[in-house]
C-alpha cells in the first residue's frame, strides 16, 4: 500500500517526517477532489493524535479526516505521518475556529493552533468571553482583518488540503452578529484559501428544517466546499414534525446538489444511557432518506470503536427506488421509509428504531 502514495501525500509526509520548514502552498495550487460516500458512509471529525493507537479500526475505504490535532507539533507530525502512511488515499485537514482568539498559554497546549492570538487584539474588539475563548467581534473591520489573516496563516502553515472551520454561528441561534456578516467572513476565507489550494468545510450552528431558506442560500453562495452539522437531525422540532422533516430534506438536497460535502455529527440523545450509537444509526438512516449516488454525505464515526455497520449501507443497499415516504403509525409516531434496490429502510423518529435489510 505504501508504494501507492500520491505526489501530494509524499509532499505532506516529507514535511511531517523530516521536520522541514513549512511554507504556504503556491498560488493556484489544485484543490483536492473530495470523495463521495458511495463506497463509504463515514468520515472522521475532530481527530486527536492518539488515533495512532486505533489505526486497526480505520477502514482502507475511509477517505476523509476533516482535522487532526496533536498535543504538540511533534505528536501531530507523528500522527499525521502514521495515518497518511497507513492510508495513502486519506485526505487529512486541519481545524480552526472562525471566531475565537486565545492566550499564548492556551494556544501552546495543542497543535496546530485552534484560534488566533489574543495578544494582537484590543479589549474593545472582543465580543464576549466563553471559557478560554475570546470571541472576536468581526463586525469591526480591523478585527475582521486580523482574524482572517491569522486564520489563513495558521491553516496554510500546516500544508494540509482542507481547513475545517468551526464555530460558524447563526443569529437565528442567538449569536449577536448577523448571518450575512458571518457569511461574508466565510466567503473571504474561502476565496483566499481556494487561491492557495485549500478547501473549506465549516461547522454551522443551525438545524436544517428550522433554519431559514435565506440562511441556506447564503451558505451555498459563500463558496464553501462543505458543512458539518451537530444538529443535523437531533432537534425535536425537526424530527417530530413532518413539515420540518420535509423542509430539512429539501434543504439538504439543495446543499448536496450544489456539490457540498455534508457531514452529520451526532452524539448522545436525550436518554442518559445513550452512548451515541443509537443516534448514529438514526442519523445514518435519515441521511439515506434523501441521499443519491454520487453525493458527498457522511456520518461522523469514531476511530476508537470498531467500524460501525452503517458505514457500508449505501454500497450494500444499492440505488434508491424513488423518494422517501413519510407517514404516522398507529401510535401517531412519524415513520420514514425508502425503497432501495436491495431492500427497504425505515426509521421511527420517536422510538429511534431503524430497520435495514
Amino acid at each position: 500500500m505504501k508504494n501507492n502514495l500520491t505526489a501530494t501525500s509524499v509532499s505532506i509526509l516529507s514535511t511531517l517526517i523530516l521536520g522541514s520548514s513549512i511554507s504556504p502552498p503556491a498560488d493556484g495550487a489544485p484543490l483536492v477532489t473530495l470523495p463521495t460516500s458511495d463506497s463509504w458512509y463515514g468520515s472522521y471529525v475532530n481527530v486527536q493524535d492518539y488515533v495512532t493507537s486505533y489505526l486497526s479500526n480505520i477502514s482502507p475505504q475511509a477517505h476523509l479526516i476533516t482535522d487532526l490535532t496533536g498535543r504538540n507539533q511533534s505528536t501531530w507530525r507523528v500522527a499525521a505521518a502514521s495515518v497518511q502512511g497507513s492510508f495513502p488515499s486519506m485526505i487529512i485537514g486541519t481545524y480552526h475556529s472562525s471566531r475565537d482568539s486565545e492566550t499564548a498559554a492556551v494556544r501552546a497546549v495543542s497543535f496546530p493552533p485552534r484560534a488566533v492570538p489574543l495578544e494582537g487584539l484590543q479589549s474593545s474588539q472582543i465580543l464576549y468571553v466563553s471559557g478560554n475563548e475570546y470571541v472576536v467581534d468581526y463586525s469591526q473591520p480591523a478585527a475582521r482583518t486580523y482574524l482572517v489573516n491569522n486564520i489563513l496563516l495558521n491553516v496554510l502553515n500546516t500544508q494540509l488540503p482542507i481547513a475545517f472551520i468551526d464555530n460558524v454561528s447563526s443569529d437565528e441561534m442567538g449569536f449577536p452578529i448577523p448571518w450575512s456578516t458571518t457569511m461574508g467572513l466565510i466567503s473571504d476565507i474561502v476565496a483566499r484559501l481556494h487561491a492557495q489550494g485549500v478547501r473549506v468545510i465549516i461547522d454551522a450552528a443551525w438545524a436544517p428544517g428550522l433554519t431559514s431558506q435565506q440562511n441556506v442560500d447564503a451558505l451555498i453562495s459563500s463558496g464553501v466546499d462543505g458543512v458539518s452539522l451537530e444538529m443535523a437531525f437531533l432537534d425535536p422540532g425537526v424530527r417530530h414534525s413532518i413539515t420540518a422533516i420535509q423542509t430539512a430534506i429539501s434543504q439538504y438536497r439543495q446543499m448536496l446538489d450544489a456539490g457540498l460535502t455534508v457531514i452529520f455529527i451526532s452524539g448522545p440523545g436525550s436518554d442518559p444511557s445513550d452512548t451515541g450509537d443509537v443516534e448514529d444509526h438514526l442519523q445514518a438512516a435519515f441521511g439515506l432518506m434523501f441521499r443519491k449516488p454520487g453525493d458527498k454525505l457522511f456520518i461522523a464515526q469514531s476511530y476508537w470503536q470498531p467500524i460501525p455497520d452503517w458505514t457500508g449501507w449505501p454500497a450494500r443497499l444499492g440505488a434508491p427506488n424513488g423518494n422517501a415516504v413519510i407517514t404516522t403509525d398507529a401510535h401517531g409516531e412519524i415513520v420514514i421509509t425508502r425503497q432501495f434496490a436491495n431492500g427497504s429502510v425505515s426509521l421511527n423518529t420517536t422510538s429511534r428504531a431503524v430497520t435495514v435489510p
